[in-house]
């Protein structure tokens, strides 16, 4: 016997599976139950042991089957019992084996085990539906086409009986209504199939879902900065400030270094009243007018700035230019040391040391939920469990203590236990 005898109606004479639950006596079915005992009666006859037992079926909620063989199948009416062991009740299983003379040839029976067989079609998932439904339905169509027919054909021969070309056999009628309904049923399968593949067809396709994939990564990397920027620490913002002050301080005294330097150079220009007699330049010897090596020629100043190639309103844009970015360096500069004054003030030993005590002392923290405290988890974290197995319920069974939220009643973190009669051993919390 196998699964395959499971069939929509029991044949007569026929081996046969039928599937049942056990239930306690409020209704829930009951796993694994013992003691099964299995009988039958064949047509109101005394009950005797069914050729099989029970069989529950392995990690179901309490679901079996019974294998009748042929002869306990030979009637009209078996009734069969299955007893258990407490706290299963009483199985009682009524079945009415088919022959042809009640609903036809066994290819009606085929047809309506074919029904049974597409309503499973609703546990199927969509793709395998759209790969697999056009092969179904042509099956299908095949099998009712030659349901119908044999159909057809026996209940014109046995079961008709006319008058003048007219059916007088009621039961005819209600048999065709009957493979009508079926017929109806299973072009609703093919209907509800189309309405599938028409939604599975409107699904994007895989350029859309890429771009949609590219965008997350964007905010991915974006939050990655982010992540980067909380782990800065203050000690790292004092190094650095302090870094970029001292290259301030050396940039600073640089540019004041050539602003004097240039104003030097000004200041010697503007006041020079003689020139060396020494001169070997032809143009500036044509160009002075001495007396007694004594220079007379008020535009020597402008021949010497002729020399030297620097105009004088050149001279006094680099001042201007320079005089500006200097202020603007001063500027930055005090900000920044104000800046560094007012972190310097935060980080005295003695202001840290006051945070760290209000930090212990004063400020308050949300008890931990539910999870598992890691071997990196912060001091405060493990602080926050430690806190809670000492403090809030905890219960012990053989196999499994538990610690509990400070309502009593939300389940925190559990750990296995076990005893070998020497070693007790508990697990990690998690």
């Amino acid at each position: 016997m196998s699964s395959g005898d499971a069939t929509y109606l029991p044949i007569k004479n026929t081996a046969y599976r039928a599937y049942f639950p056990i239930l306690d006596a409020d209704g829930d079915p009951v796993p694994g139950a013992s003691g099964l005992d299995s009988e039958v009666s064949i047509d109101g006859a005394s009950m005797a042991d069914c050729t099989n037992e029970a069989t529950y079926i392995s990690d179901s909620a309490g679901s079996y089957y019974l294998d009748l063989v042929a002869s306990e199948m030979n009637s009209s009416c078996s009734l069969a019992e299955i007893k258990s062991n407490a706290p299963g009740k009483t199985t009682v299983l009524t079945m009415y084996p088919v022959e042809e003379a009640d609903y036809g040839t066994a290819t009606q029976i085929k047809l309506a085990s074919a029904l049974t067989n597409i309503a499973a079609l609703e546990n199927v998932s969509t793709a395998d539906i759209v790969t697999h439904t056009t092969s179904a339905l042509v099956t299908i169509d095949v099998a009712q086409a030659s349901a119908v027919a044999a159909i057809v054909d026996y209940a014109q021969a046995s079961a008709l009986t006319t008058v003048d070309g007219k059916v007088t056999d009621v039961a005819q009628a209600s048999t065709l209504t009957t493979i009508s309904g079926h017929t109806d049923n299973i072009a609703s399968v093919q209907t509800a199939v189309d309405g599938i593949k028409t939604i599975t067809d409107a699904l994007p396709d895989s350029g859309a879902l890429t771009g949609i994939s590219d965008e997350t990564d964007k905010i991915a990397s974006v939050l990655t900065d982010i992540a980067a920027l909380e782990n800065i620490s203050t000690a790292d913002i004092v190094t650095h400030t302090t870094s970029a002050l001292v290259t301030i301080d050396v940039a600073q005294a640089s540019a004041i270094t050539a602003i004097n330097t240039i104003v030097t150079g000004v200041a010697q220009a503007s006041s020079l009243t003689a020139v060396d007699t020494k001169v070997t330049d032809v143009a500036q010897a044509s160009a002075l007018t001495t007396v007694d090596g004594k220079v007379t020629d008020v535009a020597q100043a402008s021949a010497i700035a002729a020399l030297n190639n620097i105009a004088a309103t050149d001279i006094t844009d680099d001042i201007d230019a320079n005089s500006t970015q200097l202020a603007a360096i001063l500027t930055s500069t005090a900000a920044m040391e104000a800046s560094y004054a007012q972190a310097s003030a935060l980080l005295t030993a003695a202001a840290v040391k006051t945070q760290v005590a209000s930090a212990l002392s004063s400020d308050t923290y949300t008890e931990l939920g539910a999870g598992t405290a890691t071997t990196t988890a912060s001091i405060s974290t493990k602080l926050s469990y430690l806190h809670q197995v000492l403090i809030n319920k905890n219960t012990s069974t053989s196999v499994l203590a538990s610690i509990y939220a400070a309502d009593g009643s939300t389940t925190v973190m559990t750990s296995t236990v076990s005893s070998d009669g020497t070693t007790y051993t508990k697990g990690r919390f998690s």
